[in-house]
């Protein structure tokens, strides 16, 4: 019973006090909302970052792009909740990179894949892109 109460008091403290969520500017470099469509200049670069939890064996993986307009920069980049960092099952981001490399309208497309041999993704994320 004192060991309950005692998790139930530190637990909001040390998230309360001692770590704030991360300013996305300082960690995630773009925050991205699937519903709003993607506005890059042409010749820049730009992130779509995906909550994960990898410790659920679920991964994101790249299902399509229109690569006429936008091309993949190298693999995907885990970025831990430093909020959570070190705990176990504990989430975090992760954070794909791509370069405009034309004008023109496309779209994105992630999927959610389980683990084992399940076919096909259980969740689509697709994002809108206007390069311009």
């Amino acid at each position: 019973m004192i060991s309950i109460l005692i998790v139930s008091v530190l637990i909001p403290y040390a998230c309360g006090q001692g770590c704030a969520p991360p300013v996305p500017s300082d960690i995630y470099p773009e925050l991205v909302d699937p519903a709003d469509t993607i506005f890059v200049r042409a010749d820049s670069t730009f992130r779509i970052v995906l909550e994960t939890n990898p410790s659920t064996g679920y991964t994101w993986s790249l299902q399509s792009l229109t690569d006429s307009i936008v091309a993949l920069e190298g693999e995907p980049v885990y970025v831990s909740d430093p909020c959570t960092a070190g705990l176990l099952g504990a989430g975090g981001r992760e954070v794909w990179s791509f370069s405009a490399i034309s004008t023109g309208e496309g779209r994105i497309v992630f999927g959610l894949n389980p683990p084992g041999d399940v076919p096909g993704p259980v969740e689509i994320r697709q994002f809108d892109i206007s390069i311009y």
